[in-house]
């Protein structure tokens, strides 16, 4: 500019712009909306040539620093200009502006639409760099809407026209660009090429930023294989070249979202979240919010990792929004994915909204797949199938649980007894219930200690869940990732992290069945997380803590194993503080005909008394037996007796082997012995059994002939008949 100062020329319009010009190559966007606005004016005033491309660089820099609605006021009169001016070449241009003004607003299906005007225009005359640099555009504002195919297309004849062109930045920039929609389709080979090959370019043309993009995406591939070592290896590289450049620019907020991404797929939180956190402050500087909605879906995983499932799902709401709100398909399906995943997890923490939960989930779901179907993406489509898979079996096994949860709620805390052994130990359980301490339940298999731990867990403050663990039935080579959990890729098979069941139990409690069959080893483990609330997951180097109330039951003499060597006397004694003895079944005989009825009832959907089953002398017979499986066999003979019943309407019990064993049979009958129906008259006469009936139905009449298997109007007779009143 000395030249035009010299020859007094610097006052001129033209050479202002040119100034102009070289402001806005070097990115001072500032300087050259306060240099160029001035001129506008003198060129509209002018009809000046300039005025076009004048209004055209004002727009873009007014769109650089944030004021979209001047920008795009002054983009489209430069677009009107040189309409006017049948001007095509600087038409498209302008379009080509206009569609970079969209992306930058990260909305990508108008500023396809722009590319594509440009495309149209250019395509029918002779400029093929102009044509290469709409194509590439438009191919990358494609790919984020997630028109992948269309993407793929454009991009690829982007980089024809480089090649036949032979301009290398051309060829760079679609290669990145082709490299990471090849990686979004799990065409990983395909990705790895194009990428090097931008790389390769970059550096040959020193390209630093490109260098930079390159070997981003380069680690995502390297991160969507789960080889986590070298993607970060690949984002070391980059953020080396990138952050030097800009050090809070697009480059380096992407990269501080991959490498805390990287660290939140390990389990590894407290490494991840520093950079997830600086990388939504720098997107939300920048107005980015497509990358603003992808770091909001990891942030959303790794408040899920800390136990903040709350969090976790208003973040992945929120990322769904902004994907849905600026049109980006492709990462809007992967976010629905997650938030139907977080949904899962939460539904098993809420047992009455469970099912609503999993129909939500469902439709989320299903809106993922009908997009990855639609675009014929294979890897996602089955990936998004499985998870429909699981979310149709569990919603049925929760509609089932829902059902038992109502009938639970209908009979809360109903455990079925009549003896003075039962009183004493349930007034025990519900003291102990309220006490925040280990309890310890013994009893012979089959006495019903688990559902005495669950009678404790819903007595008790605890807002978590119950989650029951039979310790005899984990192999020693998978306690610790039952147990605790594991992360993402520490064992083979590990393709996603887990929770285990002691995490599981946070806030509520933990029951271990059979605690006196578990080996030294895992004792230890087990007293840790007793003492401290402390454990360690698989292949996570850092510790956890839950907050869980341990129930433990065993039929073992756990006190005579401590002293054997076969269970840790410390274990021992941090768990009998408070213990709860269970009696056998023949030990509480009074239990005997309250609990068979129970069991009876529950099987036909109504109250049964046992003479509707058996005569008298059956029920002597199971008064008298010594019941060796305790509760659990008698729930089998409930269920054998009813069979027995519906096929052939009478019933009879034996005892074999020396009392041993129990047989339920075809009763031997006398006729006279037998009622209407086939039904059995145990007592001496009917009048005997009806009395027997209106007692236990206290009166109610109605309820009466329902265990007499007779109609109301029957039982008024017989009434009469028998003179009861």
């Amino acid at each position: 500019m000395n030249i035009a100062d010299d020859l007094g020329l610097a006052q001129e319009p033209e050479v202002q712009f040119l100034r102009v010009l070289w402001d806005f190559s070097s990115g001072n966007s500032l300087e050259a909306i306060q240099a160029i606005t001035p001129l506008i004016g003198v060129f509209r005033d002018q009809s000046h040539h300039l005025t076009g491309e004048a209004l055209r660089i004002r727009g873009h820099n007014l769109s650089c620093i944030g004021d979209t609605q001047q920008a795009l006021q002054d983009l489209e009169a430069a677009y009107g200009f040189y309409l006017i001016q049948e001007k095509p070449f600087m038409v498209a241009r302008v379009a080509n502006t206009i569609g970079l003004h969209f992306v930058r607003q990260s909305e990508y299906n108008k500023a396809a639409e722009w590319f594509e005007r440009a495309n149209t225009i250019l395509s029918d005359r002779e400029n093929p760099f102009l044509l290469s640099q709409a194509k590439l555009n438009g191919g990358i504002a494609l790919y984020k809407a997630g028109l992948l195919e269309k993407a793929m297309e454009s991009l690829t004849e982007s980089l024809i026209l480089g090649k036949d062109g032979e301009w290398p930045h051309r060829q760079c920039f679609a290669h990145i660009a082709l490299g990471n929609v090849y990686r979004m389709t799990r065409d990983f080979e395909s990705a790895q090429q194009n990428l090097t090959a931008g790389y390769t370019l970059a550096q040959a043309e020193r390209m630093s930023r490109e260098e930079a993009l390159a070997l981003e995406f380069l680690g995502d591939v390297y991160r969507d294989q789960n080889k986590y070592k070298d993607a970060h290896r690949f984002y070391a590289r980059s953020m080396a070249i990138a952050e030097p450049l800009a050090p809070e620019g697009d480059v380096v907020s992407e990269l501080q979202r991959r490498i805390g991404e990287t660290y939140i797929l390990q389990g590894r939180v407290s490494k991840g979240l520093p950079a997830l956190n600086r990388a939504l402050e720098l997107t939300r500087q920048q107005g980015d919010r497509f990358e603003e909605a992808v770091t909001l879906r990891v942030l959303s995983q790794a408040r899920l990792l800390q136990k903040r499932p709350a969090d976790a799902l208003e973040l992945i709401a929120s990322s769904c929004a902004i994907l849905e709100e600026i049109g980006a398909q492709f990462e809007l399906a992967i976010s629905r994915l997650t938030w139907a995943e977080l949904i899962v997890r939460e539904s098993g923490q809420n047992p009455e909204q469970e099912v609503e939960l999993l129909n939500d989930a469902w439709r989320i779901a299903a809106s993922a797949l009908e997009y990855f179907g639609g675009i014929k993406l294979t890897w996602w489509s089955m990936r998004a199938d499985r998870q429909l898979k699981q979310i149709f079996e569990l919603r049925g096994e929760a509609a089932t649980r829902q059902k038992d949860l109502q009938a639970a709620q209908e009979h809360e805390g109903h455990i079925v007894y009549r003896s003075k052994e039962m009183e004493i130990v349930l007034s025990m359980c519900d003291a102990y219930a309220r006490m925040d301490v280990p309890i310890l339940i013994r009893g012979d298999t089959g006495t019903g200690k688990e559902l005495i731990a669950r009678r404790l867990h819903q007595k008790s403050n605890r807002k978590g869940q119950l989650v029951t663990v039979n310790m005899a039935s984990i192999s020693p080579a998978i306690f610790e990732r039952e147990f605790f959990g594991h992360v993402k890729g520490s064992v083979s098979g590990a393709d996603d992290s887990r929770i285990g069941y002691a995490e599981l139990a946070d806030g509520g409690t933990l029951f271990l069945d059979e605690i006196g069959d578990m080996p030294l080893d895992q004792q230890a483990k087990i007293l840790r997380l007793l003492e401290d609330g402390y454990f360690q997951a698989v292949g996570d180097p850092e510790p956890r803590q839950v907050n869980l109330r341990l129930i433990a039951a065993t039929n073992v003499d756990l006190k005579q194993a401590s002293k054997d060597g076969r269970f840790r006397s410390d274990l021992f004694y941090r768990l009998c503080g408070a213990t709860l003895s269970l009696p056998a079944l023949k030990n509480r005989p009074k239990d005997i005909i309250p609990l068979l009825e129970h069991f009876l009832s529950l099987a036909v959907g109504e109250p049964r008394l046992l003479p509707h089953y058996l005569d008298s002398e059956s029920i002597k017979v199971l008064l008298e037996y010594a019941w060796p499986g305790n509760v659990r066999e008698l729930v089998a003979v409930a269920r054998q007796i009813n069979l027995q019943f519906t096929i052939s309407g009478a019933v009879g019990v034996t005892v074999v082997d020396s009392g041993d064993e129990l047989v339920v049979g075809t009763a031997e009958l006398k006729a006279k012995e037998m009622g209407a129906g086939g039904r059995v008259l145990p007592f001496a006469d009917e009048r005997e059994r009806i009395v027997y009936a209106l007692r236990v139905a206290k009166g109610k009449k109605a309820v009466t002939a329902r265990m007499l298997g007779m109609s109301r109007s029957s039982l008024y007779r017989k009434l009469e008949k028998y003179r009861i009143g």
